[in-house]
């Protein structure tokens, strides 16, 4: 049986998406390791490891918005520098929370939508995802549109130690947040890998 079999397997088609996220087993995934990473931010909450407090789940407003003169200060503040990423970025915000993704895709052109920076309470979090299978499409049934599922997975995410023991939490603001940025699907994390920095 091949890859996209199991996974059909896993995600049968008529299902939601938090169905779907409740028979997950994240911890299964998670084999974390510490490596030496310089920090990315002088957030206070980087000098007590362990101690951030993520936001409820499910409290968060996503907007897909196009970076602001505001937000390359924020990115600046956060260690991110990019004049490209100034000039052509876009980014999946909750002001009110301090949380934002940064959907353009670091490292050129040719990685378009494959590397993230995510800014979570002005500490960055890189990581790459790749698209597994599309569980259903999108469609529009009774004059109504319904976005589909599409399903990834998540790797090399480098997670700052203040979020140690939060991966499933700070998993589901990537999640929603991805999901926000595409008018056409909800996104799905069938996998992830991390490094503690």
């Amino acid at each position: 049986m091949g890859l996209l079999e199991k996974c059909l397997d896993f995600l049968p088609t008529r299902r939601a998406v938090s169905d779907i996220e409740e028979d997950m087993t994240w911890e299964e995934e998670f084999t974390p390791k510490r490596v030496p990473h310089k920090a990315v931010s002088s957030s206070p909450q980087k000098e007590t490891e362990g101690t951030a407090t993520l936001p409820q789940e499910g409290s968060w407003k996503f907007v897909h918005e196009m970076i602001s003169e505001e937000g390359i200060e924020i990115l600046k503040e956060a260690g991110i520098d990019d004049e490209l990423v100034f000039e052509t970025g876009d980014w999946v915000a909750d002001h009110d929370l301090g949380i934002y993704l940064v959907l353009y895709r670091f490292g050129g052109r040719t990685n378009w939508k494959k590397t993230y920076k995510l800014i979570l309470q002005g500490q960055v979090i890189e990581f790459k995802t790749k698209t597994i299978f599309h569980q259903q499409d999108f469609s529009y049934e009774d004059g109504e549109f319904t976005k589909g599922v599409i399903v990834k997975n998540v790797s090399n995410m480098l997670l700052p130690s203040a979020f140690e023991g939060q991966q499933q939490r700070v998993l589901h603001i990537i999640q929603a947040a991805l999901s926000a940025a595409s008018p056409s699907y909800d996104t799905v994390i069938y996998r992830a890998n991390f490094d503690l920095v």
